[in-house]
């Protein structure tokens, strides 16, 4: 979802609709660069081809790009825009982003918890 729009200026955007104490979560792409990033792709690949014989494949008619960021970079912009945001490395080249935004606190008093 969100690998396919420029990625900061989408992350922004979507903050901004979040209410105090709701979540965000987005499933991304992303593209390889680490050694472990070559090591979960290897594994994907497995995997991906296993479910491919298992299933079959079908045809997506749209179309697509490969991922511009890789992990690192989305972690880095993540957690500026987003403090406290996690990113979870997910099989088959995607990450779990997620995001609570803090509640407001009552005017002259502490955050709650």
């Amino acid at each position: 979802s969100i690998h396919h729009l420029p990625f900061e200026p989408a992350l922004g955007r979507l903050a901004t609709l979040v209410r105090p104490g709701g979540s965000l979560a987005s499933v991304g792409l992303y593209r390889a660069r680490t050694v472990m990033d070559y090591l979960t792709a290897a594994v994907a690949f497995l995997v991906a081809n296993f479910l491919r014989w298992r299933r079959g494949l079908t045809p997506v008619h749209a179309p697509t790009r490969d991922p511009a960021s890789p992990l690192g970079e989305i972690r880095t912009a993540a957690g500026a825009m987003l403090p406290g945001a996690r990113i979870e490395r997910r099989l088959l080249f995607r990450y779990a982003l997620s995001w609570t935004r803090p509640p407001r606190s009552p005017a002259g008093g502490p955050r709650r918890p």
